[in-house]
């Protein structure tokens, strides 16, 4: 992934969660004139390390994802010859370990980390599956040109298989690093909140389960809650898989959305 598909990606995101939102005020959010974005974008201009910088602390990046944009500016902008191959090494051991584990090519998860690509993966095994693209369009309600798409993409993957004309899932797992920054993340994450907000008001209390717990914690707290909630989407996992097997089938596609984030800002003590 480049600088410029970063830029272009988290443009998408703000337009998506506020569909009103242009070119034209991402660029003045970036105090960068529009004509040039543009030609940022398109990759017809370049920018400056120091402009990296800029932007990277504009969009509220992590150390980590400031990190590889700047080395990702460096390496294919810089003048120098000698910063283009330090930014090309550095971005290369960005593969290898952070806090012990190894991180993932998230440009995998970029090409189905539109929320229905995971929901048509589940749709797969239940036992109603119908293999019609009508029928699959209808139960995610998404178009009939996006369901064709995503189970070709998922068969290039090797997600899902053909057989005798028929989809099968393959059964291999999914699963991003923790705690790894990625726009692809945050905006399967950001479309997750949007079906949640959709389902409060559509379906019948019934069929949903909504709850939160507001609490006073602790910075170090954080490694403590985060462990427990990705034990606890384990267990759920495990426990779903068993009855399913137990009953023999699946009905519907379910998603289990869990957040844990501050509702106070961080300000500097009164003197």
């Amino acid at each position: 992934m480049s600088y410029r598909e970063i830029l272009n990606d988290y443009f998408l995101l703000k337009k998506e969660f506020n569909p009103s939102y242009s070119l034209r005020a991402f660029a003045r959010d970036l105090n960068i004139p529009s004509s040039n974005l543009v030609n940022i974008i398109n990759g017809k201009l370049g920018i400056s390390k120091r402009r990296a910088e800029t932007i990277a602390d504009l969009l509220n990046f992590s150390s980590f994802e400031k990190f590889k944009f700047i080395n990702l500016v460096q390496a294919e902008s810089s003048r120098s010859r000698k910063e283009r191959l330090l930014a090309s090494k550095k971005l290369s051991s960005l593969s290898l370990l952070q806090n012990g584990k190894k991180v993932p090519c998230e440009d995998y998860f970029k090409y189905i980390s539109e929320w229905y690509y995971f929901a048509l993966l589940e749709l797969i095994t239940t036992n109603s599956f119908q293999n019609n693209i009508d029928w699959i369009a209808k139960r995610l309600k998404i178009k009939k040109d996006l369901a064709i798409d995503a189970l070709e993409r998922l068969e290039r993957l090797g997600l899902v298989a053909k057989q005798d004309g028929e989809y099968l899932s393959k059964n291999i797992s999914i699963e991003t690093s923790f705690d790894i920054p990625s726009s692809s993340i945050k905006k399967h994450n950001t479309q997750i909140l949007n079906k949640a907000k959709e389902a409060l008001w559509d379906q019948p209390v019934e069929e949903r389960e909504f709850g939160t717990l507001t609490i006073a914690a602790s910075p170090e707290d954080l490694d403590f809650i985060k462990n427990e909630i990705r034990e606890f989407k384990k267990y759920i996992d495990k426990k779903l898989i068993e009855r399913a097997i137990k009953r023999g089938f699946s009905e519907e596609v379910y998603a289990l959305c869990i957040s844990f984030f501050k509702l106070t800002k961080d300000v500097e003590h009164e003197k």
